[in-house]
């Protein structure tokens, strides 16, 4: 799962794709469309081969940049700021981590992932304490499960498993290694912001946000939320159902933003999750932003 963040001319625009392969482009028909005067129509695309990403340059009219320097191929690991054309984005990968002291670091970018010694897993470790095929790891939303198919077994926490659902920082034993999960899916998004959308005669906007929006997310929240409003918005219905969480400083925008909406609905938070709801009543903003429910 990759997270793209470019800063257009509209403003800061946030992609989050759990394709392992995908293009980026100018063209409408790129996964990630970067509307962009010095953005190729195909400029690069994100591949992904024997636990690795791979950014390649499909060799763009103006380039792809990263410290000043062009590259037509390069592999990254974790987050990393590029330059395409002259449109920075920041690119990170959020996939849940591994990490072996042996063996490495692996990224488990598809919903199974099976480890062991022979070469068919798609983490092999070649080591004689570990069976040929010995755990498999099974990603779905926000949980990455284990489930033991060796018959000498795997410990997690130092406790033998059949299977169980992983949390951050356990160790995982299996012969004679220790592995441990080191960082969880969605741990690092920030906000994932969907192009606001003015629909009807009351000139509702609808929009969603997912991940935590955290301190750092003031401006990029602040920008987005006025960009709705200057388009005529009366009310802006934002889907929370999947914010972990909810800075006082994001809440203190939203409650500005609700104040700004010549509509009395205002700003409507829509399905919130339980930290949204408790922000809000701790903050005693439900004077101005109203919580409704909707059908999924």
């Amino acid at each position: 799962m990759i997270q793209l963040q470019a800063d257009l001319p509209s403003g800061l625009k946030t992609w989050l794709l759990k394709d392992t392969d995908f293009t980026i482009g100018r063209s409408a028909d790129c996964q990630i469309h970067l509307e962009h005067s010095s953005v190729s129509k195909i400029h690069a695309t994100v591949r992904w081969l024997a636990g690795n990403y791979s950014l390649h340059d499909e060799g763009s009219s103006n380039g792809s940049w990263i410290d000043g320097q062009s590259f037509s191929s390069i592999r990254f690991d974790d987050a990393i700021n590029v330059i395409f054309g002259t449109l920075e984005c920041n690119l990170q990968i959020l996939d849940p981590l591994f990490v072996s002291d042996h063996f490495g670091r692996f990224r488990v970018a598809t919903a199974s992932v099976r480890v062991g010694r022979s070469a068919t897993n798609d983490w092999v470790i070649d080591h004689p304490t570990v069976s040929a095929e010995h755990f498999i790891l099974e990603c779905q939303e926000d949980t990455v499960r284990l489930l033991n198919v060796s018959r000498q077994g795997t410990r997690v926490g130092g406790l033998p498993i059949a299977e169980t659902v992983l949390a951050v920082g356990d160790e995982i034993t299996i012969g004679d290694l220790k592995l441990v999960y080191l960082k969880s899916p969605l741990m690092a998004v920030a906000a994932v912001f969907d192009p606001p959308q003015v629909t009807g005669r009351n000139a509702v906007c609808r929009a969603s946000v997912s991940g935590a929006l955290g301190r750092d997310q003031v401006t990029a929240i602040s920008a987005y939320l006025a960009a709705a409003v200057e388009s005529g918005a009366h009310t802006i219905e934002l889907e929370l159902g999947r914010c972990s969480a909810l800075h006082p400083h994001v809440l203190d925008v939203l409650v500005a933003t609700a104040r700004k909406c010549e509509s009395s609905r205002g700003l409507i938070l829509l399905n919130p999750a339980p930290p949204v709801e408790r922000a809000v009543a701790l903050a005693n903003a439900s004077q101005w932003l109203r919580i409704a429910r909707s059908p999924r």
